[in-house]
């Protein structure tokens, strides 16, 4: 799970990032399009980007298991009848 959430999250986070980076870079004389168009770039690639972090941080959680907040009670014994523990 965290292997293919990285993966999504990084491949599709990063080719958003270049995308938007690159038409800003090119009609930065109308950046009335480029408010267009960004919302269609967030949900294209914003929500498969969420997904691949939601995935990794699932299968984070897959893989350790939960921390105990307390101590359980630790039982004493002991092998000889005439000594107790």
């Amino acid at each position: 799970m965290m292997a293919v959430g990285g993966l999504i999250a990084a491949l599709c986070g990063s080719c958003t990032l270049v995308i938007t980076i690159a038409m800003i870079a090119q009609s930065l004389d109308s950046l009335g399009d480029v408010a267009q168009v960004f919302p269609i770039f967030l949900v294209v690639g914003g929500i498969p980007t969420l997904l691949g972090v939601l995935l990794f941080a699932w299968g984070r959680r897959l893989r350790r298991p939960p921390r105990s907040g307390r101590i359980g009670d630790l039982t004493l014994s002991s092998d000889e009848k005439d000594q107790a523990p």
